[in-house]
């Protein structure tokens, strides 16, 4: 007999579905199969069938409040226990299963999800057993359709790994790991991966269909059920009856009363609200959530045999999306999960204005929220738009479009929360306090646990050409890779500004140019040694040591073109600057990856650091062209007798306190329009894998066209704005095709090729435009001071923004959208507002146009 039992099945466990009808449509179902009462309908046409049936069913042993999985399982368990004993199930809609129990997806849970000791695995494991074997003997329609839980990236696979971990405690059946995609296409010939969980005995069934078993079964033993029988109010019985039968439980009209010894409410979405009418604190509060699906066209459900979920990345495991076959071989992704506007608000409509108030104001919920708001957001946004749920699906298979889907009937679900803002994910039962039979007689089952320069920029760019290559050798996490590129940024903040102050008052553009380069491949070196001793701490030192050099002789170059091409073509100069550094890093994007999958043949252990030794040599190549261009400087120096302080000043690191305002504006620019394209630059890579489900050759290619656009277009764009001028208008155009760069990556799928050309050409027309302003507003002895200054306020900027990245990146387990979001925050709030001030004051004052040289 045991095993003919059913366990408490969690109504919430599964993600509602489509196919069922809404409470208010089941009339036409209330007569099915069993031999149901309609007692207590506020219909005043019932009421002599009403008076019939309470004559007959006032006294009860035992009444079970609640027609779903949970209170029916409940009340045929209680009376295979005590067959002597009058029991009645009552429910306050006109079939069972009206609300969550029909509005499940089916899936039969095995454990994996859950954790190890906890009473959630041990009714996971236990509901597991008995319900197969109820499924087998009552031969209910149900299949064994397994789960695959993917992996589609390298920072998922511990998650994954601690899920094994947790279903081989759980004793979960036939738990497989796989190890690569050959194995999950062996399963899932459609999903793409690189490891996987494989649970083959994971059921789906239809729990309407069960439901209605296990109540024929409850009929059978000579239980009664009543429908149409809302409790309005538990209270003590008065007069002769008090003593045998101590509860009464009212219904909506003054004649629906039943009396009865003992009472278990299972109330579901009502959970809450039942427990209160005893007494009960209404907390944990049921929230309910609206549960919206996808269903996938005909023509592509062929792709989808099982179940396939993601790694979760949360743990409101309710959010998790996945795939899930039903019986009539239909697929369903989802959900999108919001705030419900009622709890049985299955239409906007329907919405209930009190209950959605109460939701809102509850401490806990709003403590749920601020934890969970990067979820919330996401879930807005999968809400608003078919795209972002596209983009999700389409990790795991590639080939399903936004044509091959659409909206599927929604649901509501509850979700227990208490009051600091967590989930109750336990077996929760509650009665009031005090002497009352009400405290005694009365019990709440309030929760049922669910179960579930050239060489300077080549070698800048080493790293990001690299970045899962650097991840996985050196075991690191996405925020301390991007440590990699913030160290280089951190000593610059202020050696930089320094760097400048002494090219103006004591090295001297030749001299210090040479020192620059020395430290920069000497910084090289350092980080190339620590790749071969496969030492992070002295990689990031390397790191120290050539961000010193590289920004100090950033500084330096720009004072090389201003002193050569001042009042000539220095737009374009500074664009042919920046041209040949960019071609750097987009050969390093193009040639990285070959050249670590060709020594890593050699040297398997510790190839990053002999790729990185093989960078070095870009570093020689710039030095000896350091050289060369000193000496053809002093050459024209002679010649030219070139002088560029006539009046004598010296240099002081006071003077920045003189510079215009119209200067600080120009530096505030630089560092908000640089932190949102270097710090994605660092991380493209892992974006475009992760969202575009690129492979890293392609990633990379990807990643280099905005190095690639600009190494052509930044000289053409100089060649304008030097026709021109205008260069804040310039500058205001690439801030804004700069936004819209980042909007298409993040809000749309398409191409990313489009987004990364849009983003080339915007930074071409900045660079262009923006760095040759500083000649044009500062004296040429201060010229080493001021740009030194404009590159440390950046350097801040790229260091704070750069590990900022990195966490959210971690934080939000490889969802790059946030990220995005942060970026296109940069560019909105900062570079956005400060070009119009400019623009505004450009027409406001009668000399900025002289200073700026408008024609």
């Amino acid at each position: 007999m045991a095993d003919d039992r059913l366990p408490i099945v969690d109504e919430k466990q599964d993600v509602p579905t489509p196919n069922r009808q809404d409470p208010q449509d089941k009339d036409k179902d209330k007569d099915r199969e069993l031999d149901l009462k309609p007692v207590g309908c506020c219909n005043p046409a019932s009421r002599f069938h009403r008076f019939l049936a309470l004559i007959f069913m006032c006294l009860l042993g035992f009444v079970v409040v609640g027609g779903g999985i949970v209170g029916v399982t409940s009340a045929r368990e209680i009376l295979e226990r005590h067959p002597y004993l009058k029991i009645a199930i009552v429910e306050k809609e006109s079939s069972l299963a009206a609300h969550q129990s029909g509005h499940t997806n089916g899936i039969v849970h095995t454990g994996v999800f859950c954790k190890p000791d906890s009473s959630n695995a041990k009714l996971c494991a236990e509901g597991y057993r008995l319900t197969c074997a109820y499924l087998d003997k009552k031969t209910i329609p149900h299949k064994k359709c397994g789960k695959l839980i993917v992996a589609t990236h390298a920072n998922e696979v511990r998650h994954l790994m601690e899920l094994y971990h947790n279903g081989m405690a759980n004793d979960v059946p036939n738990l497989k790991l796989l190890h690569n995609e050959d194995e999950i296409r062996e399963i899932e010939p459609f999903c793409r991966g690189i490891k996987a969980l494989w649970s083959p005995e994971t059921s789906i069934v239809d729990w309407v269909k069960v439901t209605e078993n296990v109540a024929s079964d409850f009929k059978a033993n000579n239980g009664e059920i009543v429908l149409n029988f809302k409790v309005t109010k538990f209270s003590e019985t008065n007069g002769d009856k008090a003593a045998e039968y101590p509860i009464s439980l009212h219904g909506c009209l003054d004649s629906d009363i039943l009396r009865a010894r003992n009472v278990l409410t299972c109330g579901g979405l009502q959970s809450d609200l039942l427990a209160k009418k005893t007494g009960c604190s209404r907390e944990p509060l049921t929230i309910p959530f609206r549960s919206e699906q996808l269903l996938i066209a005909k023509e592509k459900q062929h792709m989808i045999k099982g179940i396939i979920y993601p790694v979760p990345k949360t743990s409101l495991s309710f959010l998790v999306p996945h795939f899930t076959p039903l019986l009539d071989e239909s697929i369903l992704y989802g959900p999108s999960t919001l705030l419900a506007p009622g709890r049985e608000s299955y239409k906007w409509r329907d919405a209930n204005i009190i209950e959605l108030f109460n939701a809102l104001r509850y401490p806990g919920f709003i403590k749920m929220v601020s934890q969970n708001c990067r979820m919330g957001v996401e879930e807005i946004r999968k809400f608003i738009s078919l795209y972002s749920q596209v983009n999700q699906f389409q990790k795991l298979i590639r080939e399903l479009k936004i044509s091959d889907i659409k909206r599927a009937q929604p649901a509501v679900e509850a979700h227990n929360v208490n009051p600091d803002g967590s989930l109750v994910k336990e077996l929760v039962f509650h009665r009031s306090i005090g002497p009352s039979a009400l405290s005694k007689r009365v019990i709440h089952c309030r929760n049922v646990p669910s179960p579930g320069a050239t060489s300077s920029y080549f070698c800048y760019d080493n790293p990001g050409a690299l970045q899962e290559v650097f991840k996985d050798e050196l075991n690191i996490t996405t925020t301390q890779f991007t440590l990699i590129y913030s160290i280089y940024s951190w000593p610059n903040v202020v050696l930089c500004f320094l760097g400048g102050f002494l090219l103006d008052r004591v090295f001297g553009v030749r001299l210090g140019t040479i020192i620059y380069l020395v430290i920069l491949l000497a910084g090289q070196l350092v980080f190339a040694g620590g790749g071969i001793l496969e030492t992070f701490w002295l990689m990031i030192l390397g790191r120290f040591i050539f961000g010193i050099g590289a920004e100090s002789l950033a500084v330096a170059q720009n004072n090389y073109a201003v002193l050569w091409f001042k009042g000539k073509e220095l737009n374009m100069v500074f664009g042919l600057q920046l041209s040949v550094a960019r071609l750097g890093s987009t050969v390093n994007f193009w040639v990285m990856q070959p050249i670590y999958d060709y020594v890593k043949q050699y040297h398997p252990d510790n190839a990053i650091g002999f790729v990185m030794l093989l960078s070095a040599t870009t570093c020689v190549f710039s030095l000896l062209c350091a050289l060369i261009l000193g000496w053809m400087d002093k050459r024209a120096e002679r010649i030219l007798h070139r002088n560029i302080n006539p009046g004598g000043e010296i240099a002081k690191l006071s003077d920045i306190t003189t510079f215009k305002i119209t200067f600080w504006m120009v530096s505030v620019i630089c560092v908000a329009y640089y932190v949102s394209i270097f710090p994605f630059i660092a991380l493209g890579k892992g974006f475009f894998m992760e969202k575009f489900n690129l492979p890293p050759e392609e990633a990379n290619n990807v990643n280099s066209i905005l190095y690639l656009i600009s190494a052509v277009a930044s000289p053409l764009f100089g060649f304008i704005v030097d026709k021109t001028g205008h260069n804040v208008d310039w500058i205001f155009l690439a801030i804004s095709s700069t936004m819209g760069a980042h909007s298409l990556l993040t809000f749309t799928m398409l191409t990313p090729y489009v987004g990364m050309v849009i983003m080339g050409l915007s930074y071409s027309i900045l660079a262009s435009s923006l760095w040759p302003l500083v000649a044009l507003i500062v004296p040429e002895y201060q010229l080493g001071t001021a740009y030194g200054f404009c590159q440390s306020i950046q350097n801040l900027g790229l260091a704070v923004v750069t590990i900022l990245s990195g966490l959210i990146v971690d934080k939000s387990h490889g969802d790059y959208v946030w990220l995005e979001v942060f970026y296109l925050g940069w560019l909105t709030k900062d570079a956005f507002t400060v070009t119009r001030e400019l623009r505004i004051t450009r027409k406001c004052s009668g000399d900025y146009d002289s200073v700026f040289r408008y024609p």
